[in-house]
Parts: C-alpha cells; structure tokens; sequence
C-alpha cells in the first residue's frame, strides 16, 4: 500500500480509510496493526508519514494527536464497543506493574484530557471485567482489605489517587461505584465475610475500625449498616463464643471498645450494650421472644442472683424502661415457671404474709419490680403455684423431700430438639463440649442433667455411641441438683 492512499484518505476526511490504509502500510513494513491510540508504538511513526502527519519534536505523540484530530481514533471510550474498551482496559491495567509511571503512558488517562472524557474513561475502567478481576486477583473484596501496597502509583494514575495513600484509594472506588458503604447493597456471603474480619479485628492494637462504621456516614447507612452487623451469623457466634446468649448474661468486660464501635455504645458500658443490642432486635426485652430453654436459663440466673446479691441485682427484663405490657408478660413468665415455686418453697415464704419473706425472696421482687404484698395475686393470676407454709409437702407434692432432687433421664422429643439447637447454636458438637463453665452450669440447671450427660446425649443423638460404661446418659439412673438447689 502506497503512501498515496493515505494521502487521498486524508483529504476525503474518511477516519474509517485511513485506518484501513495505514494498517496495510504497516503490514508492508511487517509492523503490527493499530486498533486503539495505545496500540500505537514507536515503530509506528515511520519517517515516511512525517511528511504527512507532520511530526514535531515527539514523533510517537504527534502521530497519536493527529489520529485523534483526523478523527481516527477517540480519546473517549464510551465511543468504544465493550470488547475495544476491555482490550484498552486490560492493557492499562498490565502496564501499572510493568511500565514506570504505571498509565502515564496511556491516552485516555491523561492530565490533559477534559475532566468529563477523564471521568468517562475512569468510570469505563471501574466498571469492566478486567478491573473486577484485578481487584480479586488481590484479594480485594470490599473497603476494608484496601492497605497501601494497593493503592500503586500505577493505578493511581488511572484513578486519581495518591501513591500509597489506602484511604483516598477507598474514596476513589466509592465514587466510582465499585463498592458502596452500604452494607445492604452486599450479598450475605459478602457481609458475613466483612462482619467476621471486624470481630476478628476490632480486639488488635492498631485497629481502624471499618468504613462501614464510619462516623461521616449518613444516620440512614449507619444504622442499616449496624442492623446487617448484628443480624450475621458471624455475630451471633461471636455472643455465642463469649457466653452471652441473653441480656441479663453481658458483663462489663463484653462492652469493649470495638463492640462499642460497631453498635454504636460508649465502651465500658454494658447498659447501654444491653440496651443497642435490644434497639437492633438482637435480643427481645420480652421474655415470650425466648424458647423454653433460654427462658429457663434466664430465671435460674434471677433466681441465683436473687440469692448471692444483696442490695438487689438488676435485670434487662426489668429495669424502668420496660413498656408496661412487656413488663407485666415478663413477671407473668418468671412467676408461672417451676423453678420459682421450688425456690419460694425452699425459701419457706408463706404468702400474704410478707414478714416470712427471706432476704432472697425480697431480692427477686425487687428484681422484678412487685411489691411484697403482690406477691399471693401474682402467682395465681400467672399460673404459679403457691409454696407450702410447713415443711411437708403442699400442693406440689414432694417438692421437699430428697425424691424430688432426683432426677428422671427418660428425655422428650421436645427437650431432644432443644438439646440439637443447643449444640447447633454453638456451630456443633466440636465446639459444644468447650463453652464457658458458667453456661455449663446454666444448661445442667435448665435440663436437670450433668453437662457430661448433655454431651453424651448430643453425641448419641448425632449417631455417635459412647463405649465407656457409666457415660451414656441413658444408663444413668439419678445424680443430684447441682448446689444452688441443695
């Protein structure tokens, strides 16, 4: 192909002819074709088309201006169907680790591009399949794995951010849409991930805390940000893991600073802890939100501290900003269960006479915000069974005697699948076994059986069958109460 036919297709202004008959005159000279301004090299700017293109002080820029100018090629890749743009892309993003100055070298990431057209070719760039699998090619998922060695000086010339500067790296990919800080807009594999690595993280020295927690968020992301948190699975296990499965379990040392962070709580303070995990649904502050077992749990606790606290110790369920209707449901539960018609017996109350009321007796209706002389109407209303004035058996019979401590191990369908949401609840039978003492404790009161037995039976249930004699909870006959109940 003569130079001429680049000539003629010049001076007809035909963008499409000029393309055809510099690639054939490349072909002549065995150089690779042009498809896009970056495609084209030094080797391009031959000395024959100088005379044509008229070349200045850099041959290779000055053959790209003029396509450009000829209307050859466009600096802005919108104009690009979406097979030239991701070659283009792709490209760009292969010279950030191989050129010096990273995409310095390409035409449509230039400073001197108009701000729109630049904005044009970014938000291209950010949106394509070569940029998704660069980000997961490093492991990025989402905002918080972003640290410097990510934020190159190469696609920082592609995106506009500084060098080794992560935060404005993370504001780039806002803006451009690549991530949003609203959790909601995340699939739950992807929030169950950025939920465990902050549990994981927000212990360390040094951490940042998570640009979804952000305090420059809107109130509306915050909070729907918050509400994700604490409904994963990952938190629920990590409450799980540190023994607190209800209100009333959350202790001083559970109101860190990182939980505080993410629920959005002063630290050190396990109220307000109690108080944003019932705001977020976490936990009900109505009692009837429970099953059976963790309401058990709940009373043996008020039961135990009624019994070891003095002045009284106060409880979620009824502190003052209980609703009434709550309030009322919550004593109606406590007062209806069995455990506190065996703690009033062995407490020797006799009703409607409140002198006969022991310290323990008066600190769970102080708990429980009921006036002494309440107490007689109360458990009738609810259910509960009045406790004996003497020392035999009354009305439940046997409650006194050591028959009653003995205790039966014919287990229920329902309490076999209470027992499988137990261990189901702590991620299975390898983790069941390992929980704190004190909710070991809570679960042999609940069920009327030693911890050891509740793991047998687990293990049994799971098809699992001990050979040992004397630890398959079915050839137990009896053991007695735990010490809180002697």
């Amino acid at each position: 192909m003569s130079l001429e036919a680049i000539t003629q297709a010049i001076h007809d202004k035909d963008p499409q002819r000029i393309l055809v008959s510099l690639n054939e005159y490349y072909a002549s000279l065995q150089n690779d074709p042009i498809t896009d301004l970056d495609a084209v090299r030094g080797e391009h700017a031959t000395k024959g088309l100088d005379s044509l293109f008229g070349f200045r002080h850099n041959p290779l820029l000055s053959l790209k201006q003029r396509l450009v100018e000829l209307g050859v090629f466009s600096q802005d890749l919108a104009q690009y169907n979406s097979g030239d743009q991701q070659r283009i892309v792709q490209r760009c993003l292969d010279n950030t680790t191989r050129t010096k100055g990273g995409a310095g070298v390409s035409a449509y990431f230039g400073k001197d591009l108009p701000e729109e057209v630049l904005d044009t070719n970014r938000r291209v760039l950010a949106h394509s399949a070569a940029f998704k699998s660069y980000l997961t090619e490093r492991g990025i998922m989402d905002l918080d794995v972003i640290v410097s060695k990510h934020a190159t000086k190469g696609l920082g010339s592609l995106l506009r951010f500084k060098e080794d500067n992560p935060q404005e790296m993370k504001q780039c990919l806002i803006e451009l849409g690549v991530f949003s800080q609203d959790l909601a807009q995340y699939n739950s594999g992807d929030q169950e991930r950025i939920v465990q690595r902050y549990l994981d993280n927000c212990s360390r020295k040094g951490h940042h805390g998570s640009e979804y927690l952000g305090k420059d968020l809107p109130e509306r992301v915050l909070d729907t940000n918050r509400r994700v948190l604490a409904q994963s699975i990952a938190f629920k296990t990590y409450l799980a893991d540190k023994g607190i499965i209800d209100l009333d379990a959350i202790r001083l040392e559970h109101a860190t600073r990182g939980l505080g962070s993410l629920l959005g709580f002063k630290d050190s303070s396990p109220n307000m802890l109690k108080q944003r995990l019932a705001d977020l649904e976490v936990f009900g502050v109505n009692l009837s939100y429970y099953d059976s077992l963790r309401r058990s749990v709940i009373v043996e606790r008020l039961l135990h501290r009624s019994a070891t606290h003095n002045p009284a110790w106060s409880s979620a369920y009824f502190n003052d900003g209980i609703d009434p209707s709550t309030h009322e449901t919550n004593i109606g539960i406590v007062l209806g269960s069995d455990q506190v018609a065996r703690f009033l017996t062995d407490q020797h109350a006799i009703l409607g006479e409140p002198q006969t009321y022991s310290g323990p007796v008066r600190n769970l209706l102080r708990i429980l915000r009921v006036e002494d002389s309440s107490l007689a109407d109360l458990l009738a209303n609810n259910g509960g069974v009045p406790p004996s004035s003497h020392t035999s058996p009354v009305g439940r019979t046997g409650r006194t005697s050591p028959a009653y401590r003995i205790i039966k191990t014919e287990w229920s369908l329902a309490e076999e699948d209470q027992l499988r949401g137990l261990v189901d609840h702590y991620g299975g039978l390898g983790n069941f076994p390992h929980i704190d003492a004190h909710l070991q404790h809570q679960y042999e009161e609940s069920f009327g059986r030693s911890f050891d037995a509740l793991i047998a039976k687990a293990e049994r249930l799971e098809g699992i069958i001990r050979d040992s004699v004397g630890t398959d909870p079915e050839r137990r006959v009896s053991y007695a109460f735990p010490p809180i109940h002697q």
